[in-house]
């Protein structure tokens, strides 16, 4: 008698059979996938089937069912025995490509008219593909059966963590790679979400509908948008848990998630989004280190582009038979052109129409947000429904129970509980707060009720309660720490900002050590329920967090951060100006003129042989030109610290460049020599500094003095495109046509990066525009192959030589078509470039564009070659050959 409680043999036959004929199919195939896309896509999903079957039989073979799980034992068994009709359909192809084979079918598909052989058509491939989809949907119900948890909860499994991390950590990508890629870490974000979720939420999210069409559906992609404090992002966890299970079921799917953080700099840009799912997609492939090697290899010097970031993150999701895309806030990115670039991107991917890629993304409902995206998305939830609200229930329950400070309220948790869930309205963040005034409440029944009948009717309300319970005698330090943690560039640590409080501001600013707070919980203690701690931050990828010191568990070195984004934004906002908490009122301006002055003051008093002492220094030294550049750049006050800084006679500025160089920083070099202030002021842009230190006669005289890896000044002001401060140098002597440095020239370094009116200025000031740049390359080349039209024409209109070749004889054409610049390309045809056939430079040009798959410049070429020479088998002939109409 079979046991009632293992597999059927038949289904464990069928199985083996389906196994048996997908291997014959990919043996077929797989000799002829590199021949055509149809059949390669093909190969891939028979190879995705038989992953799959060889998966359930595993599974099946190591799973013993309960006797509660009978209806789980049918489900398995239905789903099999439902693809049994399929298999045998399969077979019978398989056998008729077999007969094929023995009577020429490998000949004939060899041969140009090789799609008209039986296996090769169309419509077979299209009938596999159909049949292999049918099959696998149908098996990966039992597979998902076997392997997920049942969904009536979602732990915060360590185990699963641990299993997200490895996957996305795993040794295929190099230290090298990783480290050049700076790629912001998410799974830092990812645990202190999943940190803040209990074991039902989000279950509402999972098991509905729309959910599970986002995971099954093609080309899939969910917006799921709620209000401020709403709990998005412990949402956007639970679908990360869930998508990873998910994943169990088949190893050709790819996850990759992101969460973008008002708090952290490094997670507010599309270039940060798409070096993180780059990485996380390469860490799945066995060979996902071969694209990012390739894009290495053309940026080494520098952090990629955008557009080859997401050419190169397009290769890589088409490896994958699936890829689940999650990006939590988008809300938290900065509106205007960084939030835009997010946007542009996200809906970019979705335009690839890639099958098996899936997005889903949570924000707030904002209107640049709904617009942007409404023509892509497939899906929207919003997140008012009784679902939030059971959340909010299950939240309040296990707080109340579990926190010590609630513990003098048991006798009235029925009564809390119910005040608080019926006043909610869904928001998460409202909840918090109230937590934390009851912590704080005298603990009479008297007092509580009065404190429930009393509760802030929004979060604003909430908010301005909040700040304005700080003493009156801490405001100001209150005032200081939330201007730290809603401006600074890179999440800081508790240290850094009880350093950051002990300069003293004012008339005459100094480090005043009485000042430091000995307790680093006073932090929290002066803004209750306004910060959170975090015990550490993750140092495995630089960029971020990952650039702080290092961090033990203690509070003096955890991460201090603000307890919500709704926080931040009502500080900024307009609101707050109009209400009693109007004193807290912060805005970008101001703060960032303030840890400007701080940094300053702060690096001022740094004694580099005990740099220990100072925990500030290093983001002091780093960031504070930045806050410089972003704060009041006309105060005198602030640019009397910097020129200060720039002129000390006591060290402080080499000291300060020991700590921090930033041109050390960007390019990677080494070197014991110091840069002069001038060169330093001239390379971040400070020109009110710059121009004190010009009235400096003797720093005057070596403003042609280049620095220590050769560049000299005017080419620091010009690489970044600073007209004014290019604009005093040439006016106090600089050199225009040093031929210096990493660029050669100041003309190469403005027209390199496409700064027009850094062009023109120094063109009008004598720069020779034929001049040989950076390798001996030419200055229209180096502009062209940025797709800078406007700096090529102008180029061209000062006497650029269209046709000068570099030294590998590269000339400016031959790069725009690579980079395929169609407009430069255009621009280059018609002022001349190539025309002289013999010169083969249009023969170089269609090769490049050909290399780099920018058919589009092929007739541009053609259209403008008055002879053409075809070689047959060369890969210009190829390229002729495509560009003609040829396959």
């Amino acid at each position: 008698m079979s046991d009632p409680l293992s597999i059927a043999a038949g289904v464990a036959g069928l199985i083996s059979l389906g196994i048996e004929v997908s291997k014959g199919l990919v043996a077929f195939y797989t000799s002829f996938k590199h021949q055509d896309e149809a059949i390669t896509r093909t190969v891939r999903k028979l190879e995705n089937l038989l992953s799959t079957l060889e998966n359930l039989e595993t599974a099946l073979q190591k799973r013993s069912f309960r006797p509660d799980e009978v209806d789980q034992l049918h489900n398995v068994e239905d789903s099999v025995e439902s693809c049994k009709d399929v298999i045998a359909e399969l077979q019978t192809e398989l056998d008729k490509f077999g007969n094929s084979t023995k009577s020429g079918t490998q000949a004939a598909a060899k041969r140009a008219g090789r799609k008209l052989a039986y296996p090769f058509k169309e419509s077979t491939l299209k009938k596999l593909d159909e049949d292999i989809s049918e099959l696998r949907s149908n098996l990966l119900v039992a597979l998902n059966v076997l392997q997920l948890k049942r969904v009536d909860d979602i732990q915060n499994d360590t185990a699963d963590l641990a299993v997200l991390v490895n996957l996305l950590r795993t040794s295929q990508i190099s230290d090298a790679i990783r480290d050049w890629l700076r790629a912001p870490d998410a799974t830092f974000n990812h645990n202190e979400a999943c940190k803040r979720r209990h074991s039902r939420t989000g279950l509402w999210l999972v098991n509905g509908p729309a959910f599970q069409k986002w995971l099954e559906e093609d080309c899939s992609f969910l917006w799921l948008n709620g209000r401020p404090g709403s709990g998005k992002t412990i949402l956007s966890s639970t679908a990360i848990q869930y998508t990873l299970r998910h994943r169990r079921s088949n190893p050709r799917i790819g996850i990759a998630f992101y969460y973008f953080s008002f708090s952290d700099n490094s997670k507010q840009d599309v270039s940060g989004l798409l070096r993180a799912l780059l990485l996380q997609l390469s860490s799945q492939l066995k060979d996902g280190h071969a694209a990012l090697a390739n894009l290495h290899n053309t940026y080494k010097s520098g952090e990629p582009p955008v557009l080859p970031l997401q050419d190169t993150l397009k290769q890589v999701i088409r490896q994958f038979e699936d890829v689940y895309i999650i990006a939590d806030a988008l809300d938290e990115t900065p509106r205007g052109e960084r939030r835009d670039a997010v946007l542009d991107s996200l809906s970019e991917m979705r335009g690839w129409s890639i099958r098996g890629l899936h997005i889903l993304v949570t924000s707030r409902d904002e209107t640049d947000i709904r617009s942007q995206l409404a023509p892509y998305l497939t899906a929207v939830m919003h997140m008012d429904n009784t679902g939030v609200d059971d959340d909010i229930a299950e939240y309040i329950v296990q707080r109340l129970r579990s926190d010590h400070k609630f513990k003098k309220w048991a006798p009235y948790y029925t009564e809390i509980q119910e005040t608080l869930i019926r006043r909610a309205q869904g928001v998460f963040r409202w909840v918090d707060c109230q937590f934390t005034t009851l912590a704080s409440c005298p603990s009479s029944h008297y007092h509580l009720k009065r404190a429930l009948n009393s509760l802030p009717r929004s979060l604003d309300e909430a908010y301005s309660r909040m700040l304005m319970n700080i003493d009156p005698e801490l405001r100001e330090d209150a005032k200081r720490i939330l201007t730290w943690l809603c401006f600074a560039k890179r999440p800081v640590t508790v240290q850094e900002i009880i350093d950051g409080l002990m300069v003293e501001l004012g008339e005459n600013p100094r480090l005043d050590r009485e000042r430091r707070l000995q307790d680093a919980n006073d932090v929290i203690w002066i803004c209750p329920g306004l910060i959170s701690l975090n015990a550490r931050a993750d140092r495995a990828n630089p960029g971020s967090e990952d650039d702080l010191p290092y961090l033990e568990e203690t509070a003096h070195r955890s991460l201090a951060r603000i307890a919500h984004f709704s926080v931040q934004e009502y500080l900024e906002s307009q609101r707050i100006k109009s209400q009693t908490a109007s004193v807290f009122a912060l805005d970008g301006l101001t703060a960032n003129t303030e840890l400007a002055k701080t940094c300053l003051v702060y690096l001022a008093n740094v004694q580099i042989t005990d740099i220990e002492r100072f925990p500030l220094a290093k983001y002091a030294a780093e960031y504070w030109h930045q806050h410089l550049l972003d704060g009041d750049e006309e105060s005198d006050s602030l640019n009397s610290l910097a020129t200060d800084l720039f002129s000390s006679q006591d060290g402080a500025f080499e000291d300060w460049n020991s700590i921090f160089d930033p041109y050390r920083s960007r390019f990677g070099q080494s070197s014991d020599d110091i840069g002069s202030p001038l060169f330093y002021a001239s390379w971040l842009g400070l020109l009110r500094p710059l121009q004190k230190l010009l009235e400096n006669g003797s720093m005057r005289s070596a403003i042609n003095v280049p620095h220590w890896g050769g560049d000299s000044v005017l080419q620091a002001a010009s690489q970044g495109g600073n007209d004014r401060i290019v604009q005093l140098l040439l006016d106090h002597g600089a050199d225009v046509n040093a031929p210096e440095g990493r660029y050669g020239t100041a003309l190469y370094a403005a027209s390199q990066q496409g700064y027009t009116a850094t062009v023109k200025l120094l063109l009008d000031h004598g720069a020779e525009v034929n001049a040989p740049g950076k390798f001996d390359n030419t200055t229209l080349c180096a502009a062209s192959e940025g797709g800078h039209t406007a700096t090529v024409k102008l180029l061209l209109d000062h006497g650029a030589e269209v046709n000068a070749p570099q030294e590998d004889d590269d000339t400016a054409l031959c790069a725009a078509s690579r980079e395929g610049h169609l407009p430069t390309v255009k621009l280059l045809l018609g002022h001349g470039a190539g025309l002289d056939v013999e010169s083969k430079q249009w023969d170089r040009a269609l090769r490049a564009a050909w290399y780099s798959r920018h058919t589009e410049i092929f007739p541009l070429l053609l259209n403008h070659t008055a002879e053409m020479d075809v070689v047959e088998g060369e890969i210009c002939g190829d390229a002729l050959y495509a560009a003609l109409g040829g396959s």
